[in-house]
Parts: structure tokens; sequence; C-alpha cells
């Protein structure tokens, strides 16, 4: 396996426990169906239902925000939408990161984070678990100049950045088919964890990632 120089992060799912928070995701993705589309509030369950979003954490879980944007919404308008609506309070920092686990990563190659949130929400929610968002050697969010909603292109994007190869960056995620299906057809490494808590499995079993399989799922 080639040296990992670029590890690239998700947030919402992987650095909290999604379990938190897919309710309310889910609520608010519903009231935005049925706002902005006019979707009965039964068609908007069934919708969702029908791309994979639904009031409960799950690993093949489909994103909103795609979703919205695919069917022509505004980004920006999604945006501050569910903003008004997020219920932080529900995000608790016992079922999160930890910084140490961070910098674990950290001293192996830079980090990243790639969340398809808002800035503001994604300062809320790393100030919520009680992580310094400088931590991160950069972080991207779908308000940025240059953000894409597609998870492969911002993929690409980082990658060039960093000036790495594919086969040395490595994904770390949540779902599989937003976080690690992207970066392994880019010949890339990737990680599935169903929730923070692996991290403390990764740190131990894999202590410098040497060994770390192409895709590893941990439950």
């Amino acid at each position: 396996m080639k040296e990992i120089k670029l590890i690239i992060f998700d947030m919402d799912g992987t650095l909290y426990d999604m379990t938190d928070m897919a309710e309310n995701n889910y609520e608010i993705s519903v009231a935005y169906l049925m706002d902005h589309f006019h979707y009965s509030f039964e068609d908007a369950k069934a919708f969702l239902e029908e791309h994979r979003i639904y009031p409960y954490a799950f690993s093949g879980s489909g994103s909103s925000t795609q979703l919205f944007v695919q069917m022509g919404a505004d980004l920006r308008h999604w945006n501050e939408y569910r903003s008004a609506l997020f219920d932080f309070d529900r995000i608790k920092k016992e079922n999160a990161i930890r910084e140490e686990d961070l910098l674990f990563f950290k001293k192996i190659a830079p980090i990243v984070l790639l969340t398809n949130n808002t800035g503001m929400n994604t300062k809320y929610v790393l100030d919520q678990i009680g992580i310094d968002i400088s931590i991160f050697d950069k972080v991207q969010c779908n308000d940025d100049p240059r953000s894409t909603i597609s998870k492969t292109s911002a993929m690409i994007q980082l990658i060039d950045d960093y000036r790495v190869q594919p086969e040395e960056a490595l994904s770390i995620g949540d779902r599989y088919h937003i976080d690690a299906g992207p970066m392994l057809e880019l010949g890339g490494k990737a990680i599935v964890v169903r929730n923070p808590l692996a991290f403390r499995k990764i740190i131990s079993e894999y202590p410098d990632l040497e060994s770390c399989e192409e895709y590893t799922c941990y439950f």
C-alpha cells in the first residue's frame, strides 16, 4: 500500500453519531419538500424513502442536499432553510470523535474536513462536540466558492490541491456510496465507520494505517 499523504473526513455521522441528528434532518427534509416543492406530508415521506433518506441513521442513506439540488432547488435557499431548523443540542459530545483521535490521523497526513453542510453549521457542530476547527488543515463546506455537490469532484479538487496521487488519499466517512465509493473509484483508499467510537478500534488495530484494507467497515 502506498504511503497515505492526504486524509479526507466527512462530518455528519462520522465525527458525531448521526443517531443524534437523523430524525431532525429528516423532519427538515420533509418540511422542505412540503414548503418548497408543494408535496403532501405523506408524499414527502414516500419520496424521501424512495431516495434512501430516513428518520434514523443508516449507512446506505442518501444526501438530502444532493437530492434537492438535483431537483432544482437553490443551494443557498436550502442552506438557510435547514440552518434555521437545526437543533444542535441533539448532538452529544460523548457520542463524538475526540480531538486526540483526530491528532492521530494528523500525525500521518494532512487532514481535510469535506462536508455538505454550511460553514456556519460546521462551526456550530464542531463547537458542540469540542473540536477546534483549526485542527483541520482545510475545511471545505458546501457554501465555499469552489465547492461542488459531487463528492467525487470535490475529492479530485482536494487531491489536486495537495498534489498527491489518488492512491495516496484516504477517505473516512459513514456512508459507503457517498464517502467511500467515490474515492475507491478514483483509486484511493476508504474507511467506513458506523459511529465515531469506531475510531478507537482503528487507532488500536492500525496504529500507522499501513495494513489498512482499501475498504474497511467498522460496526
